[in-house]
């Protein structure tokens, strides 16, 4: 807390000493290191990529841990002014064929072109993570079935820019999800910018999906999943 209180008045977080900044990518262990320091705990989100562009530059420590010599309060997600965290969740609808496990992605209209990605959205008040990407795979895709979670997939961060300039954390939360009866026909949220809906291969959704929160995700599912019996995957969590 103290370095951080720090890296707002200056512009600039250092650890202090002539000492390196020391970061990891699993925010568990972050926390862990965090808690053995005398002062108040807290932990720094890093935007990456903004970190470069600022010319910082990381090196690998040990552990698993990176290393830089300070950091631009740019780069330093929450503690920018007007900072919030947006609880969100979505889920990989999927379905079994003669062919494998399928996936159903949403195609999006971003600034930079069509986007594959999944449903997902806000949380409601009141609502649970689960029952937010029940609706939003509804609403988003546009169908009605009856979903129930196959296994819940953890949950991922990511920074983003809001209107007038204000960063936000996203926190979101991630399930694997099957439908009954397997939808085959969608009706698109166009008003959110969701523009098609299709099934394809694991495989083929990996090629797809380009956002850097999902792609570890995806790759985990090829992992686990590509070239099994489709008769006898997905159990985990099977209510029936």
């Amino acid at each position: 807390m103290k370095q951080a209180e720090g890296a707002q008045k200056r512009g600039v977080l250092r650890a202090g000493k002539g000492r390196d900044v020391f970061l990891s990518t699993d925010e568990g262990r972050a926390w862990q290191i965090a808690h053995r320091l005398r002062h108040l705990p807290m932990v720094v989100v890093v935007d990456v990529r903004k970190a470069v562009q600022g010319g910082v530059t990381f090196r690998r420590g040990r552990n698993g841990m990176f290393i830089a010599p300070s950091l631009p309060l740019a780069c330093l997600v929450n503690l920018q002014p007007a900072y919030q965290e947006q609880q969100s969740a979505g889920g990989f609808l999927i379905r079994r064929s003669t062919k494998g496990l399928e996936v159903c992605l949403v195609a999006c209209r971003r600034r930079s072109g069509k986007s594959w990605e999944i449903a997902k959205g806000k949380m409601e008040p009141g609502e649970t993570p689960l029952l937010t990407a029940i609706r939003e795979l509804q609403e988003e895709m546009g169908f009605e079935a009856e979903l129930r979670m196959v296994e819940p997939l953890g949950m991922v961060r990511y920074a983003f820019t809001a209107p007038h300039k204000q960063v936000r954390l996203k926190a979101m939360h991630l399930f694997l999800l099957e439908a009954t009866p397997t939808p085959v026909e969608f009706h698109p949220a166009e008003g959110e910018g969701i523009v098609a809906v299709e099934w394809v291969g694991l495989e083929e959704a990996r090629k797809r999906i380009r956002h850097s929160s999902l792609r570890p995700v995806i790759r985990e599912l090829c992992r686990r999943y590509t070239g099994k019996n489709p008769e006898t995957m997905l159990l985990t969590n099977d209510p029936h």
